[in-house]
């Protein structure tokens, strides 16, 4: 075991952890906010990254520059919590655009009713549309299959008739299946995951005694990592729960999970180890497909690749591998500037998250948003994870268009009081933030 790194990831760990209390007992936050998120996927994607590295890896080839490469995770995570105690921006996430707070039956229908046949469309149809724009459609079937969820979870827990219920029930299911079955993507079902048992806690166990909303986030931590496991270990077959190794929790799938997550810290070793030695900085080319994602690479054809795609391209020395590697969040701001690029880009990051928790926190009461918060939580704590085209586009496509659905029933229909599904949704009042 190489103990140097174990130490230097317990010592990560510890840190993360102190900021993470400080958080929820300090500034009274909560464990589904997005500072408490981040925090929680930094802990599981660095220091995890780090023992697991020093456990599964010990004997790597680039252990000689250890003390850098954790010099600039410390460095890393000092502008972070810079950018994240800067400023509270009260003002300006009270100007960002907000959707209504819940919707009427109608509302709730009409949004439905829209998403299951856009959604059937894309799954038989988008293959038929060429290649560059295909991908991009079937991009948007994760945003019609979250909506779909997010519905159909509120229209359950609302006052709606047991055939409707049954049928966005059914829906739901019907459209995982066929995302499992023929889109392949495994990544929405931890997001609905969440968003369900989250929302449930929110809604009816938040005021309970501590010991009962300790016992149900137990429930949602395990069933998250009973499900990444399973993901994990059936990947590469569809709709299966044993992989080639054996069950699903065996020795060599829980070695393998765990492997997942080594991983992260073995390809930024390397980044630093490569860049710029001997390969120039990316220069931020990396970050372009997150922003531009829209545009097929049929009408701009030398659009850059992401980060991730250009390290996974490196790492095994091919120019199509079958497996796409990250780098950790540090480490493709790493690749793409340096050094200084690390603290730009990791107080930057602070701001913008404590930008959005303050939004959040501002809105406690928008169920809508909150929803679609808690859909690409998943998506958002493993941003640290890399990479961040990946993670942000993937958690985007899943809820903006909830998000847009919702803002024009809004803006079209502004329900009374008076027509709003019931039991309301009102969550826990908003704080003084």
């Amino acid at each position: 075991m190489d103990e140097t790194l174990f130490t230097f990831g317990i010592l990560t760990f510890f840190v993360a952890a102190i900021f993470l209390l400080v958080y929820l007992y300090v500034e009274k936050g909560t464990v589904f906010d997005p500072i408490a998120i981040s925090w929680a996927g930094f802990i599981i994607f660095v220091p995890g990254g780090m023992i697991t590295a020093a456990i599964y890896s010990p004997n790597r080839y680039t252990k000689p520059i250890l003390g850098y490469t954790t010099g600039i995770i410390f460095l890393g995570v000092f502008a972070y919590v810079l950018g994240l105690y800067s400023g509270r921006f009260k003002r300006l996430a009270r100007k960002i655009p907000t959707p209504t707070p819940t919707l009427s039956s109608f509302q709730l229908i009409a949004i439905w009713s829209m998403a299951v046949p856009c959604f059937l469309a894309i799954a038989f149809g988008g293959s038929y549309l060429p290649g560059g724009l295909a991908t991009v459609v079937q991009g948007l079937s994760m945003g019609f299959l979250g909506t779909i969820a997010l519905t159909s979870l509120m229209g359950i827990l609302s006052r709606q008739g047991f055939f409707l219920k049954v049928a966005m029930a059914a829906s739901t299911i019907g459209c995982t299946y066929l995302v499992l079955r023929f889109v392949f993507s495994r990544r929405p079902l931890i997001g609905m995951m969440v968003a369900t048992l989250a929302f449930f806690y929110r809604e009816k166990v938040i005021r309970r005694p501590l010991v009962v909303r300790l016992a149900f986030l137990a429930v949602i931590l395990g069933s998250g990592l009973v499900l990444g496991q399973v993901l994990a270990a059936t990947r590469g077959a569809r709709l299966g729960i044993v992989n080639e190794q054996g069950d699903a929790f065996g020795n060599a799938a829980l070695r393998q999970f765990m492997g997942g997550i080594q991983i992260n810290w073995v390809v930024y070793e390397y980044i630093i180890d490569q860049f710029p030695e001997s390969r120039p900085y990316l220069m931020g080319s990396g970050y372009v497909p997150a922003f531009l994602f829209w545009i097929p690479r049929s009408i701009w054809p030398d659009k850059p690749d992401a980060s991730g795609w250009v390290i996974t391209q490196m790492y095994y020395n091919e120019s199509r591998p079958e497996n796409n590697l990250a780098p950790i969040f540090v480490g493709e701001a790493y690749c793409n500037f340096g050094v200084l690029g690390v603290v730009v880009v990791l107080f930057i990051t602070g701001k913008f998250v404590r930008l959005l928790n303050t939004y959040l926190v501002t809105n406690s009461h928008n169920q809508v948003l909150w929803l679609a918060w808690l859909l690409a939580s998943p998506d958002f704590a493993s941003e640290w994870r890399g990479d961040f085209t990946s993670m942000t586009v993937q958690g985007l496509l899943r809820v903006i268009v909830f998000l847009g659905l919702a803002l024009l029933m809004g803006t079209l229909f502004r329900p009374q009081i008076q027509s709003m599904p019931q039991p309301g949704y009102r969550l826990y009042s908003p704080r003084n933030y």
